[in-house]
C-alpha cells in the first residue's frame, strides 16, 4: 500500500472512530485494509458509506464493519465464519483482529475475486468457499464466533452447532 493509501485509510479509521467507539486493534486494522480494492467505485471507497457491487451487492458500510466486529467481543476468539463475504472487505477487516477467518459466499464471481484479492493483499488466514452460507462450513468447526454479512430472516440450527460452547 502506497503513503496515499495509508493516508486515506488512516483518515477513514478517524473518522469511524469519532462516529463509534473502536479498540486500537480493530482501528490499526481499517488502516492496514485498502478499502478501495473491494470496491468498485474506487473515488468513493473511504466515504462511510454502503457501496453498490456487482449482482446487487454491496459493501457495507465501514461504520457497520466496525459495529458488527466490535460486537463480536473478538478479543478471545481464534476462528470466525463469516456468511456472505461479498467482495471480502470485512473479511479482510476480521483477518487483522482473528487468527483464522472462514467465509462463505453464494455468488461464483464474488467468491472468487475475493479470493484473489486476499491473495493479492496475502491475507493468508482466509480461508473463502462458494456455497450457500445456510449450511455453514463443518470441516473447521467449532467456530468461536459466526457474523452473518448477509441478509437472514433465521438462524438455521445447523450454523448454532457449529459454534463454539463460548461463542
Amino acid at each position: 500500500m502506497n503513503t496515499f493509501e495509508q493516508k486515506r485509510c488512516q483518515n477513514m479509521a478517524e473518522e469511524i472512530a469519532q462516529k463509534v467507539f473502536i479498540n486500537e486493534e480493530l482501528f490499526n486494522a481499517f488502516c492496514q485494509i485498502p478499502r478501495e480494492i473491494f470496491s468498485p467505485l474506487k473515488a468513493h471507497a473511504y466515504r462511510l458509506d454502503a457501496l453498490p457491487l456487482a449482482n446487487s451487492q454491496w459493501i457495507s458500510s465501514p461504520l457497520t464493519v466496525a459495529k458488527m466486529t466490535m460486537a463480536l467481543d473478538f478479543k478471545n476468539a481464534d476462528s470466525i465464519l463469516e456468511i456472505g463475504c461479498g467482495s471480502g472487505y470485512q473479511a479482510a477487516i476480521l483477518s487483522k483482529v482473528i487468527r483464522r477467518v472462514f467465509t462463505i459466499e453464494r455468488i461464483e464471481n464474488l467468491a472468487k475475486k475475493a479470493a484473489q484479492t486476499f491473495r493479492e493483499l496475502e491475507l493468508f488466514n482466509i480461508n473463502v468457499k462458494f456455497d450457500d452460507g445456510q449450511n455453514g462450513w463443518k470441516n473447521y468447526a467449532p467456530y468461536d464466533r459466526i457474523l452473518f454479512s448477509a441478509y437472514a430472516t433465521q438462524i438455521p440450527e445447523i450454523l448454532l452447532d457449529q459454534l463454539s460452547d463460548d461463542g
